[in-house]
């Protein structure tokens, strides 16, 4: 029970990743408040964190975390309900693949919206609260991506940058008020944000391949460092960003794709 009471707000809690580590903290008995966009998700991972333990209190709240006012009301309720925030996982994220010249601009700034700025609105609001209650921690889920350039993923690699940069910025800023934060830069992991690459037989063969512990990752991979990154035992681990992409990004013949 490494997270016993502790108060932890997930975005993007209805699938992929956000779903695993929203699980993976009902186990360790957080209190959870679990956003997304999409109500059905939120509704049926509540229903299977019930089944975990009935004991455990998840609060679903839908909204657009690109937007600030959604940013606001989630962690707004985490303070009023229960007077503190001790873990804020930023999760929330979405994919593109093209390169500049094809990525409307439109798109390029969806893209900015949800993977970088909700890190820096749901992290603006939520320090303060943190800082308050005596510390806290901040998980920003970033991306191999954002530490190496993919081709054609030029809005999805340079937003997580920024989330990467994000993480230690805040980190220097705010590790006086006792608040952590740490980056996880997830490689190839079966989520429906990648679907298209895992299900495509010729380009899940080829990262498996160039995976040097050879399989694709799972969402567990990473909510299991959320766990740790979340507990009292990572309170000396701040401005860290820690790939878990079973090595596919330790060589350089990794990650220039088929052909």
């Amino acid at each position: 029970m490494r997270l016993h009471s502790k108060v932890a707000i997930v975005t993007g809690a209805g699938s992929g990743i956000g779903k695993a580590i929203a699980k993976r903290y009902a186990k360790e008995c957080a209190v959870l408040v679990l956003a997304d966009i999409e109500e059905d998700g939120l509704l049926e991972v509540k229903k299977e964190i019930m089944e975990i333990s009935d004991q455990v209190e998840v609060t679903c709240l839908t909204g657009d975390v690109g937007k600030e006012e959604d940013c606001n009301r989630i962690v707004d309720f985490a303070k009023e309900t229960y007077g503190r925030v001790d873990v804020l996982v930023n999760n929330a994220g979405i994919s593109d693949v093209t390169a500049v010249c094809e990525c409307e601009y439109s798109r390029w700034r969806e893209v900015m919206s949800v993977n970088l700025d909700s890190h820096f609105l749901m992290s603006k609001r939520a320090i303060p609260v943190m800082a308050d209650g005596g510390g806290g921690r901040i998980i920003n889920i970033a991306s191999a991506m954002g530490l190496v350039a993919h081709k054609m993923c030029a809005s999805y690699s340079t937003s997580k940058a920024g989330a990467v940069q994000l993480t230690k910025q805040m980190a220097l800023d705010y590790g006086e008020d006792n608040i952590t934060v740490n980056a996880i830069c997830p490689g190839i992991v079966d989520t429906p944000l990648v679907s298209i690459a895992v299900q495509d037989e010729e380009l899940s063969n080829y990262y498996v391949e160039k995976t040097p512990l050879g399989r694709i990752g799972q969402p567990d991979d990473v909510a299991n460092l959320a766990v740790f990154l979340a507990s009292d035992e990572a309170n000396f681990i701040t401005g860290a960003a820690i790939p878990v992409d079973g090595g596919i990004i330790a060589g350089v013949d990794t990650l220039l794709g088929p052909g």
